[in-house]
C-alpha cells in the first residue's frame, strides 16, 4: 500500500500538534495532502512542521500494512475526544475493532501470578461478552490481558513504536498469535519509528481515549498505568484499580489511586462491557440465564433447545472465566 508522505510527517508531530483544526481548515485528508504552504500556515501547520510537509514528495511504501487517516471511515470516534488526536493510524489485522469502545487493562511488566490471572480473568470475560479487550502488548499484565481475550475472542494492541519497527522474536510471535486470532494492532508511530522513552506516555493516551473504561491490575508508585489511569479520568473514562497488599511495591499504585476516588475492583465482573457498550448487559443467552440464579443443565436444555452436552461445556468456560 502507499500512502502520501505528508502523512508520515504528520505522525512526528503527532500528540503535539491539532491537526484536527489542520483537516477542518484545509478541507479535509484529501485536501492535506494537495494543499499549498498558505492554506497549511492558515490551518496551523507553521515553523518546522510546515517546512517538512511542504519539502516531501516521494510517496510512501508501506507495504501490507493499511493506513487509517483522520477523516477516514475507520477512523475511531473515540480518538477525537483527544485535544491532539494523532492525525494518521497504522494496522493491521481487523479494522472492524477500531470502532468497539472496549475495556483497557493495563499495569506492570514485572507483574504476581495474582496480577497476570486477574488480568487474564478480566481478557476473557470482556471477550466471552463480544467486548474488545485493549492494552499495550508488553509483557507481564498487558500480554496476560490479551492472551485472556485472544482464546475466546478478540483483542487490540496499541504499540509505543512503528508497526514494522525491530521487535525480539518473542515479542513478533506474539503479535503473529494476536492477528492469527481476529485481533488488530495500531500505531500512531510511523511503521519503522523505534520505542523510546516519551512513546510510550503517548501511547498510553490512545490506549485510554479507546476504551469505555480502565483497569490498573498492579502498577508501582511511578508506573506508565498510572499515566494511563490519568488519561483516562482526564478523558471521562471510569477508572479501575485492583487493590493488593499494603506494602507490595506491585500495588502500591493501585492502593494510591483507590485513595484517590478510583474505583475499587471487587468483582472482575464491575469493569466488563460488551460489544455495544452496554456495562454487564446484552450476555449471551445462556449466561443471561445463569445470572438470575442456579439452574439445572436439563432446564437449560429445554429452555435455549440445545443438547446438555453442548449446554454444559459453554457453562464450563463460563465457570472457567469466573463469569459464573
Amino acid at each position: 500500500m502507499f500512502l502520501h508522505p505528508r502523512w508520515t510527517v504528520a505522525s512526528k508531530y503527532s500528540g503535539r500538534i491539532d491537526f484536527r483544526s489542520v483537516m477542518d481548515r484545509v478541507g479535509g485528508a484529501d485536501a492535506f495532502e494537495t494543499a499549498g504552504a498558505d492554506q497549511l500556515r492558515q490551518g496551523g501547520a507553521v515553523g518546522r512542521l510546515l517546512q517538512e510537509l511542504c519539502s516531501v514528495t516521494e510517496i510512501d511504501d508501506i507495504g501490507s500494512l493499511s493506513a487509517v487517516r483522520m477523516g477516514d471511515p475507520h477512523y475511531p470516534d473515540a480518538l477525537y475526544d483527544l485535544p491532539r488526536a494523532p492525525p494518521v493510524l497504522w494496522v493491521r489485522g481487523d479494522l472492524g475493532l477500531l470502532g468497539i469502545r472496549g475495556l483497557a487493562v493495563v499495569g506492570a511488566r514485572s507483574c504476581t501470578s495474582y496480577g497476570s490471572s486477574i488480568a487474564g480473568a478480566l481478557g476473557r470475560m470482556e471477550a466471552l461478552v463480544g467486548g474488545v479487550l485493549i492494552s499495550g502488548g508488553a509483557r507481564g499484565i498487558d500480554m496476560a490481558a490479551h492472551r485472556g481475550a485472544m482464546g475466546n475472542g478478540r483483542t487490540v494492541v496499541v504499540l509505543g513504536a512503528g508497526l514494522s519497527a525491530q521487535s525480539s522474536r518473542f515479542r513478533r510471535r506474539f503479535f503473529d498469535e494476536i492477528l492469527h486470532s481476529g485481533g488488530l494492532l495500531i500505531s500512531e508511530f510511523a511503521p519503522h519509528c523505534p520505542p523510546s522513552k516519551w512513546s510510550f506516555p503517548q501511547r498510553n493516551r490512545v490506549v485510554a481515549a479507546l476504551s469505555r473504561g480502565v483497569v490498573i491490575v498492579e502498577a508501582a508508585r511511578r508506573s506508565g498505568a498510572l499515566i494511563t489511569a490519568d488519561f483516562a479520568h482526564e478523558l471521562g473514562r471510569d477508572v479501575f484499580a485492583v487493590p493488593g497488599p499494603i506494602g507490595a511495591p506491585a500495588s502500591e499504585g493501585c492502593n494510591l489511586l483507590i485513595q484517590d476516588g478510583a474505583q475499587i475492583l471487587l468483582k472482575t465482573g464491575d469493569a466488563i462491557w460488551d460489544s455495544r457498550g452496554d456495562r454487564l448487559q446484552g450476555f449471551p443467552k445462556l449466561l443471561a440465564l445463569l445470572r438470575t440464579g442456579p439452574k439445572t443443565l436439563g432446564h437449560l436444555s429445554a429452555v435455549l433447545n440445545k443438547e446438555v452436552r453442548s449446554i454444559a461445556l459453554e457453562v464450563s468456560t463460563y465457570e472457567g472465566a469466573g463469569l459464573v
